[in-house]
């Protein structure tokens, strides 16, 4: 039998290259929205934290959506199916390294966010530390309940994504050939 980390590797690095390509995109569209935004009204009052923020909510998206796309290649994939691995570990395996690599693209988009935010607002992170918490008011529920919400919101777009696999796959039982091949490329 494949031991774990020998499989986990296998499952990570192709979706490791890809968040790294998503990332490289993402970039790169930041750069060239703050150059015609910079060009057309002047860098003077540009917002980089507004920038970085609108973008790292299409570049979320289009992470998950790739990342949904790779989950769905090694379970259907039969190279992956000749691996000696039971199918649940495979399918665990897999699940584990698309929410690594998910979290790996979450966290230099946070990153990268966090460093605009004080390149823009020089002095949010002392005003942010000199606030007086006062033990009665619900922080930390407050804190958990915006953690949850993101939780729910993930796996609401995974089982969206999941749920559009299953009725293209659905509908491409019942659709002839010539029309199967068109809708496969969904």
């Amino acid at each position: 039998m494949t031991s774990f980390k020998n499989l986990f590797c296998a499952l990570w690095k192709p979706k490791l290259r890809t968040m790294n390509r998503i990332l490289l995109l993402w970039a790169l569209a930041i750069v060239v929205t703050w150059v015609v935004t910079g060009w057309s009204q002047g860098y003077r009052g540009l917002d980089y934290s507004g920038l970085l923020g609108g973008w790292t909510g299409i570049g979320s998206l289009v992470g998950l959506v790739g990342l949904a796309a790779h989950n769905e290649r090694v379970v259907r994939n039969d190279s992956f199916r000749l691996i000696p691995v039971s199918a649940t570990k495979l399918y665990l395996t897999n699940l584990l390294a698309t929410f690594g690599a998910y979290l790996y693209l979450c966290a230099v988009e946070t990153v990268a966010f966090g460093l605009s935010l004080v390149i823009t607002h020089p002095g949010i992170w002392r005003q942010a530390f000199q606030m007086n918490l006062s033990p009665d008011e619900p922080w930390l529920a407050m804190g958990l309940a915006v953690v949850l919400v993101l939780v729910l919101l993930l796996l609401g777009s995974w089982i969206m994504i999941t749920l559009i696999h299953l009725v293209v796959n659905a509908l491409s039982a019942f659709v002839p050939g010539s029309v199967n091949g068109s809708l496969r490329s969904c």
